[in-house]
């Protein structure tokens, strides 16, 4: 058979799909379980329209995907060693389902790279998400697992809303033009080992009652406050944040932190500032080379410091 379409009606349960070299341009809805292999990323580009229907589970191996609308996953998709690309549309992939990404990349979508809706599921391990406007990943009542994978040059990194969760190990976040990685609405940030640099916004921004933990992160090279809580907790574990333009950890609102065997160094403010009603507790930490405060506190906030 010569299309993809063809091929899946005539595909059994558990078959794979191998595609001979070329462009396939056409619409591609899947339903059931199959594998769609490639002849590689520079031989093999499907384009058109792709919708994995709800019930199906597919895998995508060695092809570029160059969409003219978004990707709609309802099922269970997994990409690997493939490319997704495209400057035409707003958002690249639409996730209601579950979707795993495996040395891939995810590129160039005018507003969004991958937008989860409510329950989506999202795994990523060893891929480069870049290039897409507003924001790399948007999850909204959803999932993320980000494994050992790069983002960089979008508005945001990772924005997670209302009661969202990343676990995140040993990424690179960087040159993002906003902020980072951003929690709204009780959304939960974990985070093991990664390194957030060179952003023109705070490094991560927590708000309404989120939660963010630290450990063995690395954050450097903000404009704004590296790691800014508002109204949310913060727990910062043998962290190194350094070389801020304003202050490390900045805490407002009724906002804490606990903070131990950390490192801050060269802030032109404060290493941590607590403000209106905040409280931090900072234990055998080092707070160096700081242009203003090592810790700045004002505004009914309290700081309680020990060994450090």
């Amino acid at each position: 058979v010569r299309t993809i379409t063809k091929a899946l009606k005539v595909a059994k349960t558990g078959d794979t799909i191998h595609l001979s070299e070329g462009t396939y341009n056409e619409h591609i809805e899947i339903e059931g379980t199959v594998t769609i292999e490639g002849a590689g990323t520079q031989h093999t580009c499907i384009e058109g329209s792709v919708i994995v229907k709800k019930g199906a589970s597919i895998v995508f191996e060695n092809i570029t995907f160059h969409p003219s609308t978004t990707i709609q996953i309802d099922g269970n998709v997994f990409f690997n060693h493939c490319d997704i690309s495209t400057s035409h549309v707003r958002t690249l992939l639409c996730v209601s389902g579950t979707l795993d990404i495996k040395h891939s990349i995810v590129s160039g979508a005018k507003e969004i790279g991958i937008e989860l809706r409510p329950n989506a599921q999202l795994t990523i391990d060893q891929c480069a998400i870049y290039s897409n406007g507003k924001a790399n990943i948007l999850a909204d009542y959803a999932t993320v697992d980000l494994y050992n994978s790069t983002l960089h040059s979008a508005n945001h990194a990772i924005w997670l809303r209302n009661s969202s969760s990343l676990n995140s190990t040993k990424n690179k976040f960087s040159h993002h033009s906003g902020t980072q990685l951003i929690a709204h609405q009780q959304s939960v940030i974990v985070d093991k080992g990664s390194y957030i640099t060179h952003g023109k916004g705070n490094g991560i921004y927590a708000s309404n009652q989120a939660n963010v933990t630290l450990s063995g992160t690395r954050i450097e090279e903000h404009v704004l406050p590296q790691v800014w809580i508002q109204n949310a907790h913060v727990q910062a574990r043998n962290v190194r944040i350094s070389n801020g333009q304003e202050s490390g950890i900045m805490l407002r609102d009724h906002s804490t932190a606990d903070i131990s065997d950390a490192e801050f160094t060269h802030h032109k403010l404060a290493h941590v500032q607590v403000t209106l009603h905040s409280h931090a507790h900072i234990v055998t930490s080092q707070l160096t080379y700081s242009a203003g405060n090592a810790v700045q506190v004002k505004d009914q906030s309290t700081a309680n410091v020990v060994e450090s």
